[in-house]
């Protein structure tokens, strides 16, 4: 054999430290003009050790005769080339795996501009080709607005592997903002959209791994798009993506990547998961906000700009502002005046934001690119955001970490001086209150991460989100997000069904639960005691389902069925079928059949008393089957891999519809009780409900953020549930897809779901187990009240809730949301009567007051039983409100007059002002707990009364602006008495003013970003609550008035907080005509 000849180190030297200099794409060509082969071949080697990959992940570098075919290869295409039905037109760039083309429609069978990409078989690199085979398979997987969608791919008649791809006529991100001069939030805004598409990959077990401004491109419509997936890896869930594998494509030892935009788990050649793209986009923003990359390298090589992805922690964003380096300064093209103007719009939440997703570890950064999202999101909104400053601890760690030499040093010589014991101690109480302070944010981070989470139903997430909270902290609105994180009756992690060939069957009973494991045992489950019965040793490979009496199991296994006792836990029986990977058993409801579908897509019907097969078809292409006979027995319905639903008559196998619609695999579906309709899910991320006659599509609603497993219908048929990735198990409503709520508590991919509908329970299954749930949970109770609802109650022992509102209907529940009996109010002679009446909840029970032409009307709502006639002093119509006097028949009456009214003797004691002057209010009334002092709102001020004896006792200036402020909410502080109000004047947002006891000086105001409408504050704990005009309810540290979170439900206005007095169960009532039931068991 030739020896290779020696490289020639002075020529070697300048080839290496130009390649190092130059991006992966641009090596090739520069090689292939500058070096021979073999020293092509050392400057690759070289870079290869650079980069010090792990022994067992080394490949060696290609030899020169490849390296020289690869370089040739890309030039082999020429413009007017065709590959399959597309001609190539203009080279418009090159990536590290071939080049990009584009081309457009050679057939003349439509006309389309498109994007071209090439590789050869002849660059001799095996895994480029298992690359670009798995970006084919991705982009196949992936339908989003915000990826360029793929169109077609294959071979053509000389090797060349090529994709086709929707043509983006744009710039690259950072280009695009740039030239606009685009303002921080509108850049934020823009970059939302590019979060989006990455999550939607990310949900489909999709990273992308090399995402920097080139790969994401912006149209002349302004929407970003996400090219070039040709790293990406596959994770998640099996069968995500159907066919593909990612051993073998991600395991190549190769570095690929932007080392600028790299993560350091991916510098460092580790394992990567989505943390790695959040880390991607977290420099991608840096820079879209700054112009300045996060950690800036000492040198332009690879080598430079790993070293300081490793080793420098970026700085904050405010600090890094600098005319230099750009041919603007940074300010100007973002639309602002001046470098303070960048600098103060960075500071805060920016600043920690962007820090939080650049963290070196990434059990550190945001968990997801969604958590990311949000937090921006919630920065947009002006709501307080998850991300907070590193504590000092962690600070001085990191830098102790990078100048051990230095610190060393410094530590001995602060030891060697004796006199500086008093600074130590100012500096020990600042690091006490710096300590406090950050307990503090990162308590309030963990609360609205979980909230967060929960909102998407993500409960691992937000759990352990919650799990991080100082103990100390924790009050109501912790325990409340506790409670919501897993609301299910029995959990049974033990069981895990981690193959799709696996099921559950809830007997017809509803007593026990059977859940068949894929390839090994059957396990029993009483589902009264919740305990675990002994498990059968069996073939699994399919489905399992109760016989309609009970008395028999079926279980789908490898070339059988298997029947068996559940008494004596035995086979009793077996019916050959197909040796396929999965069998899927479903018994006929009225008729001694049992229908079995196999993986070659084969259905049968078998009678089981003359032990007879009476029919068998060809139902669907390969893959597994799901069956379900229609309540009668008459018809079977079944769906496959083909994303069709098929209905059949059950006794020959008569196709009589065929339901088409979903895009992908078909992977439950369940008949209505009326036999009419047909509930399904499907991987393509949908649910859907069909007519079962006439195979029409009345329901297709995305409700779920991945593939969807399985469906089940709920007795009555108005209602299902749904269950996928995630943890996501989702209910609802069959006749509009609406969503009705989640059930929370599931952490990984759930499976599957089966119906007990005798007592009322529902199973689930998934890779974390199995769980049992009461069909009557809810995330948060919600009860149907009438839009702008007047009056919410509770009565004095805080069980039992009443509203009323312009429907003249009274709404009870239950303090925990059970519905009570509804009644009418009583007849008013004053006409319009819902709108002109309210409740109170006093000693004699629940009255109403209404308004007549010449009195207020008081009644006992229990009996009809007029309470007090009491005059009125003008016939307005005012907004009214009353206030009951704790252990007294005394009620207080707001509106266009103020009174106090004794309802058992019915006099009427007028309130005044200091001049004795009657007064009207804007029915804003708030009662001190102890009963003894009473406030009510007239324009921007608060006046207050003593109580019982009525004495006036001031007023109090809550408003700057007396002639565009108003008071829109109250409340007395238990124990220290102090009075919040509510106000606004007149803005977009609004403000606290507070008045502490025994003052009279102006208030102190606190302002909130949000428009108020009503105010509690928690009986025990030091909580205030605010009901906000855009559906939020904003929980707040009542001492330093810190936001905690903000709880979500409500779209319309809060009206009314009220809290229960054991302080468990806040209830609200919003003005899209909703009550809702928040609760911290």
């Amino acid at each position: 054999m030739e020896a290779r000849p020696r490289p020639d180190w002075t020529r070697i030297e300048p080839l290496l430290e130009r390649c190092l200099g130059l991006a992966e794409a641009e090596r090739a060509a520069f090689l292939r003009a500058e070096a021979r082969p073999d020293e092509a071949h050392e400057v690759l080697r070289l870079i290869a050790m650079e980069r010090r990959a792990d022994a067992q992940e080394r490949l060696l570098p290609p030899t020169a005769e490849v390296l020289v075919g690869a370089l040739d290869s890309v030039e082999s295409a020429s413009p007017g080339t065709c590959l399959g039905p597309w001609r190539l037109i203009e080279r418009v760039g090159e990536g590290g795996m071939g080049v990009v083309w584009r081309g457009e429609r050679a057939d003349g069978a439509f006309s389309m501009r498109v994007a071209v990409k090439l590789l050869k078989i002849s660059l001799g690199l095996a895994d480029r080709e298992l690359r670009f085979d798995a970006e084919l398979r991705i982009l196949a997987a992936l339908e989003h607005p915000g990826i360029a969608r793929l169109l077609d791919g294959g071979r053509s008649e000389d090797g060349t592997r090529y994709l086709v791809l929707e043509f983006v006529d744009g710039d690259p991100i950072d280009t695009w903002c740039d030239r606009r001069r685009l303002a921080l939030d509108d850049r934020i805004r823009l970059f939302l959209g590019v979060c989006d598409a990455v999550q939607h990959a990310h949900e489909r077990g999709v990273l992308h791994r090399d995402l920097k401004p080139g790969n994401v491109l912006v149209g002349a419509d302004g929407s970003p798009r996400l090219v070039d997936f040709g790293i990406a890896k596959v994770v998640g869930e099996v069968g995500q993506i159907e066919g593909l594998e990612s051993p073998g494509v991600t395991r190549t030892g190769q570095r690929l990547y932007t080392p600028r935009y790299a993560s350091p788990e991916q510098v460092r050649g580790e394992p990567t998961s989505a943390p790695a793209d959040v880390y991607s986009l977290g420099v991608l923003l840096y820079e879209l906000l700054t112009g300045y990359a996060p950690c800036p390298a000492k040198g332009s090589s690879q080598f430079a700009l790993e070293r300081a992805t490793l080793e420098e922690d970026p700085a904050r964003p405010s600090t890094v502002i600098e005319a230099s380096g750009h041919d603007e300064p940074p300010w100007v093209v973002r639309g602002l005046p001046d470098r303070r103007s960048l600098r103060a719009r960075l500071t805060g939440d920016l600043d920690w934001i962007l820090l939080a997703a650049l963290r070196k570890e990434p059990d550190r950064r945001y968990a997801t690119v969604g958590d990311f999202a949000d937090d921006l999101r919630r920065h947009l909104a002006r709501e307080p955001v998850a991300a907070r400053p590193e504590s000092r601890v962690y600070r001085a760690r990191r830098f102790v970490e990078r100048h051990r030499g230095l610190t060393a040093g410094t530590a001995a010589t602060i030891l060697a001086l004796g006199a500086g014991l008093l600074v130590a101690l100012v500096l020990y109480r600042d690091a006490l209150r710096a300590r406090a302070t950050e307990a503090r944010t990162a308590y309030r981070a963990s609360l609205v991460a979980a909230e967060g989470e929960l909102q998407r139903s993500a409960a691992g997430v937000a759990a352990a989100a919650l799990g991080d909270a100082s103990p100390e902290l924790r009050g109501w609105e912790w325990r409340h997000l506790s409670t919501r994180a897993d609301r299910s009756l029995h959990r049974w992690t033990g069981i895990v069904t981690s193959e799709v060939s696996s099921g559950v069957a809830v007997s017809p009973d509803g007593a026990r639960l059977a859940v068949a494991l894929a390839h090994d045992r059957l396990e029993w489950i009483d589902l009264e005691s919740g305990r675990r019965e002994e498990a059968l040793e069996l073939s699994v490979a399919g489905g399992a389902a109760w016989r309609p009496d009970g008395g028999e199991l079926a279980v789908g296994g490898q070339g059988q069925v298997s029947l068996v006792d559940p008494v004596r836990r035995s086979v009793v029986g077996t019916i050959a079928v197909p040796d396929t990977l999965s069998v899927d058993v479903v018994y006929a409801p009225t008729e001694p059949h049992l229908a079995w579908g196999s993986y070659d897509g084969t259905v049968a019907v078998h009678d089981l008393e003359r032990n007879v097969e009476l029919a068998r078809w060809q139902a669907h292409g390969r893959g597994q089957l799901t069956l379900r006979y229609s309540p009668t027995g008459h018809r079977l319905a079944s769906a496959s891999w083909d994303g069709d639903v098929k209905v059949w008559e059950a006794a020959s196998g008569r196709h009589l519809a065929t339901l088409r619609g979903h895009e992908r695999w078909v992977t439950g579906l369940d008949w209505t009780q009326d036999g009419e309709r047909i509930a399904t899910s499907s991987l393509d991320g949908t649910v859907g409900v069909w007519d079962a006659d006439s195979g029409a599509l009345l329901v297709r609603e995305r409700l779920h953020r991945g593939g969807v497993s399985d469906v089940a219908v709920l007795p009555g048929d108005t209602e299902a549930i749904s269950v996928g990735y995630g943890g996501q198990v989702l209910r609802w409503m069959l006749d509009s897809g609406k969503q009705v709520t989640s059930l929370i508590g599931h952490t990984g991919l759930v499976q599957h779901v089966a119906v007990d509908g005798v007592r009322g329970r529902l199973v689930t299954a998934g890779t974390d187990g199995v769980r049992c749930w009461s069909l009557l949970d809810e995330d948060v109770p919600t009860r149907s009240s009438c839009e702008y609802s007047k009056a919410l109650v509770l009565s004095p022992d805080g069980t039992e809730v009443a509203i009323t509102g312009g429907d003249g209907r009274i709404r009870r529940w239950t303090s925990a949301g059970e519905p009570l009996e509804w009644s009418d109010l009583p007849p008013s002679t004053g006409g319009a009567v819902g709108h002109r009446a309210t409740l109170g909840w006093g000693v004699d029970g629940l009255v109403s007051l209404s308004l007549e032409r010449d009195a207020y009307e008081l009644r006992r709502v229990e009996d009809g039983t007029a309470l007090a006639r009491v005059a009125r002093s003008t016939n307005a119509d005012r907004a009214i409100a009353v206030a009951p006097v704790p252990a007294s028949p005394l009620l207080a009456v707001f509106g266009a007059d103020a009174l106090l009214v004794d309802l058992r003797s019915g006099r009427r004691t007028e309130l005044v002002d200091e001049g004795g002057q009657a007064l009207s209010t804007s029915g804003v009334v708030a009662m001190r707990p102890d009963g003894g002092e009473l406030a009510a709102s007239r324009s921007g001020q608060v006046l207050r009364w003593s109580l019982p004896s009525g004495a006036y006792l001031g007023q109090w200036e809550a408003c700057r602006d007396r002639e565009h402020g108003a008071v829109t909410a109250l409340a007395y502080e238990p124990g220290s008495g102090r009075l919040v109000a509510g106000c606004s004047d007149g803005s977009a947002e609004g403000f606290l003013a507070i008045w502490e006891p025994d003052t009279d000086g102006p208030p102190s105001r606190v302002p909130i970003a949000a428009q108020l409408r009503s105010l509690a504050f928690h009986p025990q704990e030091q909580r205030l609550f605010v009901g906000q005009q855009n559906g939020d309810i904003r929980v707040l540290e009542s001492q330093r008035l810190e936001t905690l979170v903000l709880l979500r439900g409500h779209s319309g206005p809060v009206g009314a907080l009220r809290f229960t007095p054991d302080g468990d169960t806040l209830v609200s009532c919003g003005g899209e005509g909703t009550v809702r039931f928040w609760t911290a068991d």
